[in-house]
């Protein structure tokens, strides 16, 4: 099965500064380019969202402090770009954070059933499930000749100034969408294609 990997730069938020995102950018790049893999960045991350559906990948691993997923959506931006993709219902999806203290704050996370790591409410993927890894480069353990896709979000409504810049600099060169820091003029209000009417 083909996997889509989906980054947002908030995951290094936890970290005290920015050696380890120093070690991984450069490696997510290099591997992209050596395995021959579209890799795209963006400013907020439903930008993405055309990215993964157009591609061949039914399983979407997205490292990120946030699972950007929810029960009933309306409107796409940042938060609720997972709910919108097209082959969800067909689709795994892995949700990568880095530590328990952070994460989800979507409106449905009090409403999740922690059982087998398994969401059992408010997702209508085939598959959703978390793990929790305390390093990026373990998290990057998901690149494999499996990708058929990797997407970068900047994330400046979320990612720490100096996570931001820095990243920026790393990923000059790769091709980028621009987009709008101020997030809340990226919304869009639609319902996601094939959702379970409530």
């Amino acid at each position: 099965m083909k996997t889509y990997l989906s980054i947002d730069i908030d995951y290094w938020n936890v970290f005290s500064g920015t050696e380890q995102l120093e070690k991984d950018i450069p490696r997510i790049i290099n591997f992209a380019n050596k395995n021959y893999i579209p890799i795209h960045v963006v400013m907020n991350h439903q930008q993405l969202l055309k990215f993964v559906n157009i591609s061949v990948a039914r399983k979407l691993v997205n490292i990120d402090q946030h699972s950007d997923i929810v029960a009933s959506p309306r409107m796409l931006d940042c938060g609720t770009w997972v709910s919108y993709v097209n082959w969800r219902k067909e689709g795994e999806y892995l949700w990568v954070r880095s530590y328990k203290t952070l994460g989800d704050v979507n409106t449905w996370q009090n409403k999740l059933s922690h059982k087998k790591n398994q969401w059992k409410w408010g997702c209508d993927w085939k598959s959703a499930e978390r793990t929790i890894y305390k390093h990026a480069s373990l998290a990057l353990s998901h690149l494999n000749k499996n990708v058929a896709g990797i997407g970068i979000c900047l994330s400046p409504a979320y990612s720490r100034a100096d996570v931001y810049s820095r990243a920026r600099k790393l990923l000059v060169g790769v091709p980028y969408v621009r987009g709008r820091k101020d997030e809340n003029n990226m919304r869009d209000y639609r319902r996601p294609s094939l959702i379970n009417r409530i």
